[in-house]
């Protein structure tokens, strides 16, 4: 009898008794690298949604979401958004500045200056807005037509020529016409008749 008591209170062999906290170790270390993978997944998706690619791009953005100003509130939160009609936008937000060439329009509603926060249509429809400073910068959507990008860029190259050099007005002139009938505008053959 004493032999059955001595191996029923025997102590578990030592492999035995090591393999528990393997276990509780083993079980421990498998709910952090998925609590981890869990994260990398959610901020990957998190990045991918809002459009940040770049340690710049996370920057910006932070920058961005720090900025207090009305309209960038207003983007973030989906208030002023792509296709939305610029009456909607005017009645929200009153900007401080205005650049209107035909059909594309751009409403700066900050002052002009390092800050810019910047709206454009194109037919009376939002199209791009554009947040920034001299250190950082966001785009919250830009589906302006690259021809009418093209049209407006060249607009404003050819006036800032024939302002700082206006012997060559006589040159420039019909080419700065006809960029202008391209957004179905017709300016005067005078600049300074009011065109």
């Amino acid at each position: 009898m004493a032999s059955v008591f001595a191996v029923m209170n025997r102590s578990p062999p030592p492999a035995y008794r090591s393999r528990y906290p393997n276990e509780k170790m083993n079980a421990a270390l498998k709910f952090i690298a998925s609590a981890t993978i869990i994260a990398l997944i959610g901020a990957a998706a998190f990045c991918w949604t809002h459009g940040i690619r770049s340690t710049r791009d996370l920057h910006n953005y932070r920058e961005m979401t720090a900025c207090q100003h009305p309209v960038v509130e207003s983007l973030a939160d989906g208030k002023v958004f792509d296709g939305m009609p610029e009456s909607n936008l005017l009645s929200l937000h009153t900007p401080k500045w205005t650049e209107t060439y035909g059909c594309y329009s751009t409403f700066g509603f900050t002052p002009q200056g390092y800050d810019y926060v910047t709206v454009s249509t194109v037919n009376n429809r939002v199209c791009s807005a554009h947040a920034g400073s001299c250190t950082w910068r966001w785009t919250y959507f830009a589906s302006t037509p690259s021809d009418v990008l093209d049209t407006v860029h060249a607009i404003e190259s050819l006036t800032k020529v024939i302002e700082q050099t206006p012997n060559t007005e006589n040159v420039l002139r019909p080419l700065l016409v006809a960029e202008y009938a391209k957004l179905g505008l017709h300016p005067q053959a005078n600049p300074n008749d009011g065109g």
